[in-house]
């Protein structure tokens, strides 16, 4: 599941710079190593030396990429994801704009739906033309509130609309309920903060004060261009900060984010006595649901117990100017260029990148977030063949075969925590490729010519979270897609017990035909091996084979998992990464993944005739080679669940026996740990 965020509010253009750092795949680089001997980390312009595979084997394979590859101006990051996101953007970008010159007959509804979708983002002279227009009417329903009443009188009015533009008190989404997955459930959010991680609030991080003050100017000059007044714009930002640092104060840490075990079913009564004295989420909620709400998945308890205190409507100026500022910011992308480019540069500006966006990419990232499973569709018709499609799943089969078979040969587990944790292997549902068909809604979906770009936008959002809320009362699927088959990235879902590997991911340097099947097994097996892996981590281990968070181990077992756990935590715990030092328990989950997926996928790839290690680790650190911004890396520190690439080959490979065979890693070097201290689960 891709839960990560960077600036929790506006994420659209983000996905462009900032390249996916969700579950699986997150690239940056350093120089680090495992042993003794500390090495430094680097900064970007730093020349790196090749080195021996005993002394640094993220160097040793990949020093000369490292040496010769540059972060272009406009980009945030390079690495294996980075590039291949690019790569199949590019073609995708060609593909769309051919049918958009071309002749629509042959083309289906959903197809011929997204391409009067994308001619109209790239209608210039119309949005140049209506400026800021189609969001005024939106802002007007925020300036005509004067009190209490006004204000829970719009937000009802808003939330019945289902437009999405307007700034809510809370959000909420539908989806597989945690302690039953069959059923669906409202999952019930809060308004996210302007600062992607709360130790960014901390007095004296300037990377915060500086990100606020980016901010601030991207605001002041978006009210200036909707007419708003020097002093009124100046006082709008001041009440939005104040709220935003309310909310902050109350948000979870990022550590506490990425723990599972937070997310509760808490009633509806409840929801209403710690969080409803004036604002009735509940109430609301019901209004637009087709069954009653009786209780809610949440995962942030401390906003919500001090929900009143935040969104205090006695001070009706603070939230209603908060709700202007964010409603702004959050839709401003969908207006003219001009209003573009103020969002364009506030993203230059927090990542430190000079990127120029032109109208035709950005028309093809909104055609690509709202018709995203029809653009994949196309991607899918190009790009990908059935003999991938058949040696991934074969692949995919090889390493549950071989999971199972360590389960079995385990030396510490009870009879009974195997029997519960191979039935989850033996229940695991496996997506590969693409979907065999997407939703009916972008079918349904049509594009208006005579009303304006952004109004249309705001219709497909209104179609979507009908298409929603009807889902609440249709059983959860474990087989639905909940991602698009261009994404290159890999995920598992506890609460349908299933992995996915898109075809977007399945190319050089992650898997080729044309390569062997020890360099497969390296990079695409690694990652499916982590995926598997997930369901065993600490978080996937509170969810049975069906995807139920339900306990399926005995208490010594348990004990022992934590302990091992544990000892993952102290390994990267304090590593450094350009300046920064990693959080043990924050990577926990990914450096779990990692760790197990390597180990059941050389074991798998030592079945295969002709298996060569030296292909096998090569191949996996020439996956993880990548660079990044330092703005970007510190906060990528802070907030997210991955650890740095160099220390996913590093960190990693000295807890593999082969690894040792291969290279000859002698007791000294600094890719050398005693057997005792090698990690491992099973």
């Amino acid at each position: 599941m891709d839960k990560n965020k960077f600036i929790s509010n506006h994420k659209r253009f983000l996905n462009k710079s900032f390249q996916l750092i969700s579950i699986s795949m997150l690239f940056m680089g350093s120089i680090a190593t495992v042993g003794n001997v500390n090495v430094n980390a680097s900064s970007t312009k730093e020349t790196i030396k090749n080195a021996k595979p005993s002394e640094n084997f993220y160097n040793y394979v990949n020093h000369k990429w490292l040496n010769k590859v540059k972060i272009p101006n406009d980009k945030a990051s390079v690495g294996s994801i980075a590039n291949l996101s690019d790569k199949n953007e590019k073609t995708l970008k060609n593909d769309i704009s051919k049918l958009a010159n071309g002749n629509h007959k042959n083309l289906g509804t959903d197809e011929n739906n997204m391409i009067t979708y994308y001619k109209q983002a790239l209608d210039k002279e119309q949005l140049n033309k209506l400026g800021g227009k189609p969001l005024k009417p939106y802002l007007n329903s925020i300036e005509n509130i004067k009190n209490k009443n006004d204000y829970l009188n719009a937000i009802r009015k808003w939330n019945i609309e289902g437009k999405g533009i307007q700034a809510m008190p809370f959000n909420f989404d539908v989806t597989a309920d945690t302690l039953n997955s069959k059923k669906k459930v409202v999952n019930l959010g809060f308004p996210g903060t302007i600062l992607s991680d709360k130790s960014l609030y901390e007095n004296g991080n300037e990377q915060g004060t500086q990100i606020i003050k980016a901010y601030s100017k991207a605001v002041l000059e978006l009210m200036h261009k909707m007419g708003v007044s020097n002093n009124v714009a100046q006082q709008r930002l001041n009440n939005c900060l104040k709220l935003d640092a309310k909310i902050a104060k109350y948000m979870p840490s990022s550590e506490s984010a990425a723990d599972m075990s937070n997310i509760k079913n808490v009633s509806a009564k409840k929801v209403t006595k710690e969080a409803s004295s004036e604002i009735n989420i509940v109430k609301m909620i019901n209004d637009v649901c087709p069954k009653k709400v009786n209780k809610f998945l949440i995962s942030d308890q401390n906003t919500l117990k001090n929900y009143n205190k935040i969104f205090d409507l006695n001070d009706i100026n603070e939230i209603k100017d908060w709700t202007y500022v964010s409603t702004l910011i959050q839709n401003a992308d969908n207006l003219s260029p001009e209003f573009q480019n103020i969002v364009n540069n506030l993203y230059n500006k927090i990542l430190g990148v000079n990127a120029k966006r032109n109208l035709k990419d950005s028309a093809f990232e909104k055609t690509n977030a709202s018709f995203s499973p029809v653009l994949g569709k196309l991607y899918v018709k190009n790009n990908f063949n059935k003999k991938t499609d058949k040696k991934v799943n074969l692949m995919v089969k090889n390493i549950i075969k071989t999971y199972k078979q360590e389960l079995q040969n385990n030396n510490w587990l009870s009879k009974s925590t195997k029997k519960n944790a191979i039935k989850k292997l033996d229940n695991m549902v496996i997506k590969v490729g693409y979907p065999k068909k997407i939703d009916s809604i972008y079918y349904k979906i049509k594009i208006n010519k005579n009303k304006s770009f952004f109004e249309n936008n705001a219709n497909i959002n209104k179609l979507q979270r009908q298409s929603l809320l009807k889902s609440l009362s249709q059983k959860a699927s474990r087989y639905e897609w909940a991602t698009s088959p261009q994404i290159v990235n890999a995920f598992y879902d506890p609460t349908s017990n299933s992995i996915t590997i898109p075809a977007g991911i399945l190319q050089y340097p992650f898997f080729s035909l044309k390569q062997s099947a020890s360099a497969n097994y390296g990079a695409i097996g690694v990652v499916i091996g982590h995926e598997i892996s997930h369901a065993f981590d600490t978080n996937g281990s509170k969810f049975d084979s069906k995807g139920n968070m339900k306990n399926w181990w005995t208490k010594k077992d348990y004990k022992e998992f934590n302990k091992r756990t544990n000892r993952i935590v102290k390994r990267f715990n304090g590593l450094e990464f350009m300046g920064n030092k990693v959080n043990g328990k924050l990577t926990l989950t990914e450096n779990t993944a990692d760790l197990e997926g390597i180990r059941a996928s050389i074991a798998t790839a030592k079945k295969e005739h002709g298996f060569n290690s030296k292909e096998f680790f090569r191949s996996y650190a020439t996956m993880w080679r990548s660079k990044s911004r330092p703005q970007v890396a510190q906060i990528q520190m802070m907030s997210d669940p991955h650890a740095p690439d160099i220390w996913r080959v590093n960190a990693q490979l000295p807890n593999i026996n082969e690894f040792y065979k291969a290279y000859d890693i002698k007791k000294g070097s600094p890719m050398w740990v005693s057997k005792n201290n090698r990690l491992s689960i099973w």
